[in-house]
């Protein structure tokens, strides 16, 4: 989707020609050889080693949240140049909130409470064993695919092995909910995490829904325009909100000055 939103935007397209090529074309070559990296910090220096799946990763937490998907093509025009700091440093904040004291403030996670969740619904639908199976079979880019795999299934469902959480009754995941209370749907036409026709489908279920696709990454919340269709539908869950502020969505690519 961010391919197609920067081609179709004469800025962007002019200024990023080769987005989707630089970016496949990065993937194949750290794929091949990783690339070391020196990062300065505040703390010292450290030394990374950039390889395919750490870059897709930069790629998945770059478009992630609000509007963030429009330095994408700047991002990967970067790295294409030779410039993989910026990755590098993802992958050390990533390791810091993942690693770190889980707290308020620290932007970390709270991995026994994310498993727990994971598990009980995810890993009711089905083993590791045959998410790996499922991933293998699927025709993409090998570092996508494999990255996926890494994140999804190793750190994911590989840990419902022993994790040994029951399952609720009934479990949402395997049981679709229906119900004809007002319901506000918001969806990010570039959320990496949540693609629109998850919640699409799951919108024919919700008879009194207003379900409206933002040009947004995950997060919606964090935009301005979803926190004023929020605001309008819990002021009146019965009125139809004033979706304007959609169409004034419009992207802040990030072009050479």
């Amino acid at each position: 989707a961010v391919f197609a939103a920067c081609a179709g935007d004469p800025a962007c397209a002019e200024t990023y020609p080769d987005f989707e090529a630089d970016l496949s074309a990065v993937a194949a070559k750290l794929r091949d050889e990783p690339v070391p990296v020196i990062v300065e910090q505040e703390s010292g220096s450290a030394d990374v080693t950039v390889d395919d799946l750490m870059f897709v990763n930069f790629v998945y937490d770059t478009i992630f949240v609000g509007g963030n998907y429009a330095g994408l093509p700047a991002a990967i025009h970067a790295v294409a140049d030779g410039d993989y700091t910026a990755v590098a440093l993802r992958l050390l904040n990533r390791r810091s909130r993942r690693h770190g004291p889980s707290r308020p403030g620290t932007g970390a996670w709270s991995w026994g409470l994310t498993h727990s969740m994971r598990c009980m619904h995810e890993g009711a639908l089905g083993t590791a064993e045959q998410a790996r199976a499922d991933f293998a079979a699927v025709d993409v880019d090998p570092s996508v695919r494999d990255w996926a795999t890494a994140t999804w299934v190793d750190d994911g469902l590989g840990v419902c092995d022993y994790w040994q959480v029951t399952p609720l009754e009934p479990n949402t995941a395997i049981t679709p909910v229906a119900s004809d209370v007002p319901t506000l749907m918001l969806t990010g036409t570039f959320d990496p995490a949540m693609q629109p026709y998850f919640s699409a489908e799951a919108a024919e279920r919700f008879t009194n829904r207003f379900y409206y696709e933002l040009p947004s990454g995950h997060a919606i919340e964090f935009t301005g325009c979803g926190v004023e269709l929020i605001a309008q539908f819990l002021a009146d869950p019965t009125a139809e909100p004033d979706t304007s502020c959609i169409d004034e969505m419009a992207p802040g690519w990030a072009l050479p000055k």
